[in-house]
């Protein structure tokens, strides 16, 4: 049912949010991996971290602090009914609708982190890896200053490699879902 899947998903989310996300980032030499989205112009690949419709302007940060999983912390306007970001990151924070919004949060995460190099969602030829709007760009760039901005790269191959890399729940879950196909044919 409905709520069976949800868990399903939202399991599968978290284990590769700690098990395959930080062999990607650090495959690409990528110590921040920064995914920002707004409502009515979501990110491709939202779906695959635990985003969902999101609110006026959301951040979805992961760094690699040189552990076993990257550090996860959301940044948005209000919490979101799926409680998937709520159980897979590590931090939360909610500005609501603040005058000054997603950027002093955003600006104080990435100072306080100092990262090298920050993969963001930009690729000439891959749709699931180009979510950032000009616009969108523009703001981060202006947010983080001139300095953090001349860090950005694409994550283009990132996001190539986390959406390609699987873990063993994962097939468990392929495998099923294969069989309830056949199923499904024969019977039909």
């Amino acid at each position: 049912d409905a709520r069976e899947r949800f868990e399903i998903r939202k399991r599968l989310i978290q284990k590769r949010l700690d098990g395959v996300l930080l062999p990607a980032m650090r495959a690409h030499d990528i110590d921040l991996w920064l995914v920002f989205s707004r409502e009515h112009h979501i990110d491709p690949i939202l779906s695959e971290i635990g985003g969902g419709w999101g609110g006026v302007r959301n951040a979805y940060l992961f760094f690699d602090r040189g552990g076993d999983t990257p550090e996860k912390i959301f940044i948005g306007s209000h919490e979101l009914r799926d409680t998937t970001i709520r159980d897979a990151y590590d931090e939360l924070i909610y500005y609501g609708y603040t005058e000054g919004g997603v950027s002093p949060h955003l600006k104080k995460v990435v100072e306080e982190r100092d990262p090298e190099r920050i993969g963001i969602n930009v690729s000439p030829t891959l749709p699931m890896a180009d979510g950032l709007s000009w616009t969108l760009r523009t703001f981060l760039e202006d947010t983080l200053g001139p300095e953090y901005a001349s860090r950005m790269v694409s994550a283009e191959l990132l996001v190539r490699d986390f959406r390609t890399m699987h873990i063993a729940d994962e097939i468990e879950v392929f495998r099923d879902l294969c069989e309830w196909t056949v199923a499904w044919e024969e019977e039909a």
